[in-house]
């Protein structure tokens, strides 16, 4: 039979750089068949999340073209979460009847991490049985959680350059596998400082069972290292920055000791402390913290079985390694890829918010503005009618004065508009025919009726001395403008 090498391709983004590196195993030797890193410039990668794909999607494949000696056309990639957008929180629960570790772990989750419980995914493990009679029932819990939103934004991202998450790991671990071949029994700390903070993790033989992070990073190490008068090892572990993380390690010591051996424990004893990052590059670093009161070892990060490998690429490394290595499975915590029905539900959620604008769209700059047309065109077709029905025809009949007696039934007035109108005037005279300008005279008011008689409907009434535009004359009645 042909013996068939397997590869594991592990991938590490950072703020400033893709790291890939891939192991190939044959008849059970492990061997580094591929490694490469390429730079990201500013704005690619911000605190853990892209800011712009289409150059880290450009960055990632050099990365993955230009990996040496020959990187096989992997499929599947191990990745680390960047550590920006890790919530961790370490606990003690104590079990009590029909209160299970799920439920325990959720509260938990619900006061202790930032995003809430529907919007993140977490993963737990019960690292051991708390020691001790009188904690017979407690548990000491390692919590690991991030945002979904954040893990989707990197699933889709691997997704669209046609590689597959199967999980995403935590960088501490990544770290811890890519320095020791298997779980130590020893306890060991690891102090990997970055540009603007660092992370302190301690791991026991039963894996990561304490995390802290701290703002102290490499920048303001370098800053309180500029203020120094010369650069002599004994002038340079006056660094403030330096004593303050060292103060902190010290706290969370006596705090992981009371987590981890029980509440009467003052201090937990590590056999060394190993550090990694852009801080495990400071000349001297190791000398430096020789000089803090912290009586603990220090050394620098380095593979116990590729001991020629770069330290930087310890993490990616690790990643490679838990699934080329199975023993890593039973102790280290990953975080599922998320799940379709959840993309399902925020596409749907996705396209509510789409409709929803639509509508608002729609509303905004059609209905609205075919609104106000409509109304302005009714106004229009108002002010046109009330126009047009000023020149329609009405009649009028003066009351005669050789005749009062007929006063009310001779002053009849016909009007066939709808809506009146008055005009000044001259009287019947000379200029009658320019004019064309009624006035009435009489004692009471005259009807205006709706033809030349009395049969017609009286529809108004004019005071004497009113001047109306007059039409015509027919039968004794005037027609008039009504």
């Amino acid at each position: 039979m042909f013996n068939k090498h397997k590869r594991y391709l592990g991938i590490e983004i950072d703020d400033n750089s893709i790291r890939i590196l891939e192991l190939s195993s044959l008849k059970g030797e492990e061997q580094i068949s591929a490694q490469n890193e390429v730079l990201l410039g500013s704005g690619v990668v911000e605190d853990g999340q892209i800011k712009n794909e289409k150059i880290l999607a450009k960055k990632l494949k050099e990365a993955l073209s230009k990996a040496k000696p020959k990187l096989a056309s992997s499929k599947i990639i191990h990745f680390a979460l960047p550590e920006e957008l890790i919530f961790s929180h370490i606990f003690q629960a104590e079990l009590s009847p029909g209160k299970g570790i799920k439920q325990i772990v959720a509260k938990e989750y619900e006061q202790h991490i930032a995003s809430s419980i529907s919007d993140g995914e977490y993963a737990f493990k019960v690292v051991d049985k708390a020691i001790g009679a009188e904690r017979k029932h407690v548990l000491n819990v390692v919590l690991a959680a991030a945002a979904k939103k954040s893990l989707l934004a990197w699933q889709n991202f691997f997704e669209q350059e046609k590689l597959t998450i199967d999980f995403f790991d935590l960088e501490s671990l990544a770290v811890y596998r890519g320095i020791f071949t298997e779980p130590q029994t020893s306890n060991i700390g690891i102090l990997n400082i970055k540009k603007n903070y660092s992370n302190f993790t301690i791991f026991t033989q039963n894996g990561l069972e304490y995390a802290f992070s701290t703002d102290i990073g490499l920048m303001q190490i370098d800053q309180d290292e500029q203020k120094q008068k010369g650069p002599s090892v004994d002038a340079r572990s006056a660094n403030a920055a330096l004593q303050k993380l060292t103060a902190e390690i010290k706290d969370n010591l006596a705090e992981a000791a009371k987590l981890i051996l029980g509440e009467s424990a003052t201090t937990l004893t590590l056999e060394k402390i190993v550090l990694m990052g852009a801080g495990a590059e400071i000349p001297n670093i190791i000398d430096l913290f020789s000089k803090q009161s912290l009586s603990i070892s220090f050394e620098l990060g380095g593979s116990k079985q590729f001991v020629d490998l770069d330290r930087r690429f310890l993490g990616v490394l690790g990643l490679a390694l838990r699934s080329l290595d199975q023993k890593w499975e039973k102790n280290d915590l990953t975080l599922p890829c998320i799940g379709h029905a959840y993309q399902l539900e925020k596409q749907r959620s996705a396209n509510r918010v789409e409709i929803i604008s639509l509508w608002i769209f729609v509303k905004k700059f059609i209905i609205f503005p075919l609104s106000m047309i409509f109304l302005l065109f009714a106004v229009w077709f108002y002010m046109g009618t009330k126009s047009s029905n000023k020149q329609t025809e009405s009649v009028v009949i003066p009351p005669s004065a050789t005749a009062p007696e007929k006063k009310t039934k001779e002053t009849e007035i016909k009007a066939e508009a709808l809506k009146p109108e008055v005009k000044s005037t001259n009287t019947l005279s000379t200029t009658e025919t320019k004019n064309n300008i009624l006035i009435i005279y009489s004692d009471i008011p005259l009807n205006v009726r709706s033809g030349p008689g009395t049969s017609f409907d009286a529809i108004s009434k004019i005071a004497s001395g009113s001047e109306q535009v007059m039409l015509k004359e027919q039968d004794g009645w005037y027609k008039i403008l009504w």
